[in-house]
């Protein structure tokens, strides 16, 4: 895996702008990946959606990449109504996990 990560120069860490986006769900742009973004319907997937458009914009076969995974940096929980987090998630990091 790691030669999988050199090989496509995949970043450890990338920050994320999340905006509720006006037909519902939220858009995930990154900063410093120009023309990458992703959008999501619910924070439960945002993780999934994060990693693919990562992966699709450093053409990353997903053979590759199967156990790559990007995380959310802050620990955070989601209650009934509302979101916690230590940091806002309008701009928040996010890690690259790879599994064992």
């Amino acid at each position: 895996m790691k030669d999988t990560l050199a090989k496509y120069n995949l970043p450890k860490k990338v920050s994320v702008k999340l905006s509720k986006a006006s037909e519902g769900g939220y858009v995930v742009e990154f900063p410093q990946l120009p023309g990458c973004f992703t959008q999501v319907e619910d924070l439960f997937n945002l993780h999934e959606n994060v990693t693919d458009a990562i992966l699709t914009y450093f053409d990353v076969p997903r053979s590759k990449a199967s156990k790559a995974l990007y995380v959310p940096e802050t620990k955070i929980t989601l209650p009934k109504d509302k979101i916690v987090s230590t940091r806002p998630l309008e701009q928040t990091k996010f890690d690259l996990f790879v599994a064992a």
